[in-house]
């Protein structure tokens, strides 16, 4: 859990996100509703931001390695919870798993721990009214995927963040439309490109589009 503490001079709002006072944004259990939580755009990150004085807020922090990787993906079905920022899971690869269990016609990504290597990964700060969305989309209330908390290595030093992990043993290869929309969403959260192309170079079960 990352506390975020109230600032004096907040950097630009992003008006995507309607502005609520504080005596008006809560519901009646207490909890903040969706927009009273605001988007902040730093030079490279998002946070949250209150008025002064307000109360202090712990944000939970999402780590997405697969086609979330795309900011506009998560939007779809995560309108409150954005991207604060891009870094690496360092002792875990990149690999997939499932397509004999599932009975999908390729394998899904997941991780699995390897030393000296890692795996790029983007950050989002996950607010609570979308949380069941992602569990649900992402397989956690199935049971198929696991949520695991994993030290991410930032520019701005290590941050905990939740990952979904696959329940099972890897093996398999992705389809080729599945692999590209992986790299895809790798390129537009900022991946290196040397990244990008070992990703693009992985065997498919078809010919690469």
């Amino acid at each position: 859990m990352i506390t975020i503490r109230p600032t004096t001079a907040p950097p630009l709002v992003d008006d995507s996100v309607p502005f609520s006072h504080p005596s008006a944004a809560h519901q009646p259990n207490g909890a903040p509703r969706a927009d009273e939580w605001i988007r902040i755009r730093h030079a490279r990150q998002y946070s949250l931001a209150y008025p002064v004085g307000f109360i202090v807020i712990a944000v939970r922090h999402y780590a997405a390695y697969g086609s979330n990787l795309d900011p506009a993906r998560m939007r779809a079905y995560c309108p409150y919870s954005p991207m604060i920022g891009t870094g690496w899971l360092e002792g875990w690869r990149l690999t997939f798993a499932g397509e004999d269990i599932l009975g999908w016609e390729g394998s899904v990504t997941t991780i699995v721990e390897s030393p000296g290597d890692r795996v790029f990964v983007a950050l989002y700060d996950v607010h609570p009214n979308d949380e069941k969305q992602l569990d649900e989309v992402e397989g956690a209330l199935a049971g198929t995927y696991q949520k695991l908390h994993l030290r991410v290595a930032t520019l701005d030093g290590e941050a905990t963040a939740w990952v979904y992990v696959f329940n099972g043993y890897e093996g398999g290869l992705p389809t080729a439309w599945y692999l590209a929309e992986i790299a895809n969403a790798a390129a537009k959260a900022g991946a290196p490109e040397d990244y990008l192309q070992e990703l693009r170079s992985r065997p498919t079960k078809t010919a690469m589009p």
